[in-house]
């Protein structure tokens, strides 16, 4: 069988294409992957987010989360490096790997010290479709995220990056014409599905 699989044109994107856009993306907004509260800093293009205050006082404590470039797997390629829980990248998902830095100041404003902890993350997901008006997209949606170095939290740090991720993943969103690379109207006949490394659609000009 062609490789269009007797419909009239296939498209693929490659990981390393998709891992441009990731680079691309932290170095062009830098806010969606660094958050900081202003007695932190709140410099250097991130976030700014509210303090955390502390009940039956009139203090805060300020604190920063910072994401490096997420590093970008497609079926059938592992993760490297290997989870603790050996989480897997499913047929047809692709997985995330990042490391997340988290800081929390405490003290005076004075005399302010600072605890920092470095987690390490992998999330698994898959492709979806969508309209955003008339525009047809693909999205990368995330289905679960396991986190290391964060002990008894670590139910709780991965269930705020799992929501932080897919925040992050729905700026990635690709035009469904452009992952085509045409111009003209086209019918999805099948995917957009991952195999070999790649993310592939196949389509019927209308």
């Amino acid at each position: 069988m062609p490789l269009t699989k007797n419909h009239e044109f296939y498209a693929g994107i490659s990981q390393a294409a998709v891992q441009k856009i990731f680079n691309k993306l932290r170095s062009a907004r830098p806010r969606y992957f660094k958050y900081s509260s202003l007695g932190i800093g709140g410099v250097g293009g991130a976030t700014i987010v509210q303090p955390i205050p502390i009940p039956g006082t009139n203090q805060q404590v300020d604190y920063s989360i910072n994401l490096d470039t997420p590093v970008v797997f497609f079926d059938p390629n592992p993760f490297n490096p290997v989870s603790p829980k050996a989480a897997q990248i499913g047929l047809g998902e692709f997985g995330l790997y990042l490391k997340v830095e988290t800081c929390l100041i405490t003290g005076s404003s004075s005399a302010p010290n600072s605890i920092c902890g470095q987690l390490e993350v992998w999330a698994v997901g898959h492709l979806e479709t969508t309209s955003l008006g008339s525009t047809r997209v693909v999205m990368l949606v995330l289905e679960s995220v396991e986190v290391a170095g964060a002990g008894s939290f670590s139910a709780l740090f991965e269930h705020v990056l799992l929501l932080l991720l897919n925040s992050i993943l729905s700026k990635t969103s690709l035009p469904l014409e452009a992952v085509g690379q045409t111009s003209l109207p086209f019918n999805l006949a099948q995917g957009p599905s991952i195999s070999g490394g790649s993310m592939e659609i196949w389509g019927d000009l209308r």
